[in-house]
């Protein structure tokens, strides 16, 4: 198995690295893909870099009406029951009473997410009500 070894300065760079046991040649094309490759780097290297002054003749600032907060979340306690078989395996379970708290809990939590949902809604309205009067302006 052959590996190609490149010694990178800027005398040698696409010469064949040589190593005590094995010498590394390289093809015809292998060096012209070298070639091609650093002649590419040198040419696109700071070409593209361009400079844009932005003028910004006044800041105004947003502002938003106010927004009720969003529903603290208090939630109801879930206690699951562990109860043993006569072959020894644990089996968990919730009464009915749980079953219901969980419901209600996501309820509290879909609720919440709604609250949330809005308020972002209503903050990015004003946001984008802002920058258009700006533009306008």
């Amino acid at each position: 198995m052959k590996f190609l070894i490149y010694k990178f300065s800027y005398v040698n760079f696409c010469q064949p690295y040589r190593t005590k046991n094995w010498a590394i040649r390289l093809t015809k094309a292998a060096s012209s893909l070298c070639v091609s490759l650093v002649i590419l780097f040198l040419l696109t290297g700071c070409g593209g870099i361009s400079t844009t002054t932005l003028k910004i003749s006044k800041i105004l600032p947003v502002v938003c009406g106010s927004t009720p907060r969003a529903d603290m979340i208090h939630m109801l306690p879930v206690e699951p029951i562990v109860v043993e078989d006569k072959s020894g395996i644990l089996w968990m379970g919730l009464s009915s009473r749980h079953y219901e708290h969980i419901a209600i809990n996501w309820q509290f939590v879909v609720k919440w997410m709604k609250q949330k949902n809005a308020i972002e809604k209503f903050y990015k309205s004003c946001i984008e009500d802002h920058n258009e009067a700006a533009r306008i302006k």
